[in-house]
């Protein structure tokens, strides 16, 4: 009788070694497709202040600082009239022909010369750096005083940036302006291409 038991016992199967084989294979598994998949889908870095993340993450009370100095004696604006989306997000809606963008910039003290701004322009897709293009600055001048979005202030200077022929989509134009080592700002600007 002993011996039917014993026997009955040794026949028992257990599956809890193959349980855990099943359980490490799974985790290689998914550790694999995480590779894999983070290969096709890389993480883009925020370029918002055209400077690596970290940079802008040590300096960025000084960062402000200097956007609010630059503020405090110019107003840019881009000439075209802002819609806003579902989101109220301000975007500007463009034809995929048009070859430059102007951008006023308006003097808010008398004693005060935009001359001296320099400017660097960046193309880019919200989701992706992929298609980042720097823009040429084309010109830099007093604007005529006939020109919409003019307001009555001290000086208004027009800054005319190429554009290259855009697909239909979502774009940013990211924007520097610096007087000075005290006054710098940064800019974006939603476009809708039809």
């Amino acid at each position: 009788m002993s011996d039917i038991k014993s026997n009955s016992q040794t026949k028992k199967k257990t599956f809890w070694p193959y349980g855990i084989l099943l359980s490490i294979l799974a985790i290689i598994l998914a550790c694999a497709t995480t590779i894999i998949f983070s290969l096709d889908y890389p993480v883009y870095e925020d370029d918002s202040f055209m400077q690596k993340y970290q940079s802008v993450d040590r300096n960025i009370n000084d960062i402000k600082q200097k956007q609010i100095n630059f503020e405090k004696n110019y107003h840019l604006s881009l000439n075209l009239k802002p819609q806003l989306d579902k989101k109220k997000r301000e975007f500007y809606e463009l034809e995929s022909t048009t070859t430059e963008l102007e951008i006023l910039l308006r003097e808010v003290h008398e004693d005060i010369s935009a001359y001296g701004i320099s400017f660097e322009a960046l193309l880019t897709r919200p989701h992706t750096n992929k298609q980042d293009t720097k823009l040429e600055i084309l010109s830099f001048n007093l604007a005529n005083s006939d020109t919409a979005l003019l307001k009555k202030s001290f000086n208004t200077y027009s800054l005319k940036i190429a554009l290259p022929n855009l697909e239909k989509g979502r774009w940013q134009i990211k924007l520097k302006a610096q007087k000075d080592d005290t006054q710098i700002a940064f800019y974006t600007y939603n476009l809708v291409i039809q």
